[in-house]
């Protein structure tokens, strides 16, 4: 994709982004209704989808910053192509199609423990579930690694309980195994995780002073 048209995409999503945000808080809640148990569930869910526009306005600067500097358009993990078709439909993204299925919950089938994580953010939990999956990479040791193996060079032999986990990608022919370039991928994603909760937690400090 041109600059050009990357440019126009991102225009796109930012003025449909700041739509949204312009309508989240429209309608001001007073002190007596603040006390029903619907009108608290619902200006949370608006606190929510207020952090998480946020967040996707975050994404479409950096993604005019790759415009510019000529990294748009390419997958963040394996530096191929992305579709045109998956940039008209997410213009900000970062990842291919198939790398972005690798970070989604729904892909590594993790179930949430019942009163784990508060049901404010419904992004957030997800995205602690799928974190705190890749913390099982810790487990490993490092004499896993096995250069001395023609066939599986460089690549982590991962134990029964991360292959339940699917933390590997189900589709691959050797799904009980991780390369030691996706475990670099997926610790550079846990790292962005844990900079939107702090970003995430920040805004929601700056809403409750306001």
């Amino acid at each position: 994709m041109d600059a050009t048209s990357a440019r126009t995409l991102l225009d796109q999503e930012q003025r449909r982004l700041l739509s949204i945000q312009r309508g989240l808080g429209a309608d001001p809640v007073d002190g007596a209704q603040a006390d029903n148990g619907s009108t608290v569930f619902e200006t949370e869910k608006e606190r929510s989808l207020a952090h998480q526009v946020a967040l996707d306005l975050r994404e479409v600067a950096d993604a005019r910053a790759r415009v510019e500097a000529g990294t748009y358009g390419r997958c963040a993990t394996c530096d191929e192509p992305i579709s045109v078709e998956r940039l008209e439909a997410v213009p900000a993204t970062r990842y291919c199609a198939t790398h972005e299925g690798m970070w989604e919950a729904d892909r590594l089938s993790l179930s949430t423990p019942a009163g784990r994580y508060a049901d404010t953010d419904v992004h957030g939990a997800d995205r602690r579930a799928a974190r705190d999956a890749t913390r099982h990479l810790d487990l490993l040791p490092d004499d896993d690694v096995l250069p001395g193996d023609d066939d599986g060079a460089g690549r982590l032999e991962v134990g029964a309980e991360q292959a339940a986990l699917h933390l590997a990608e189900p589709d691959r022919a050797d799904p009980g195994a991780l390369r030691a370039e996706d475990v670099a991928a997926l610790e550079r994603r846990r790292d962005e995780w844990a900079a939107e909760e702090r970003q995430a937690a920040r805004t929601d400090a700056e809403g409750a002073q306001g």
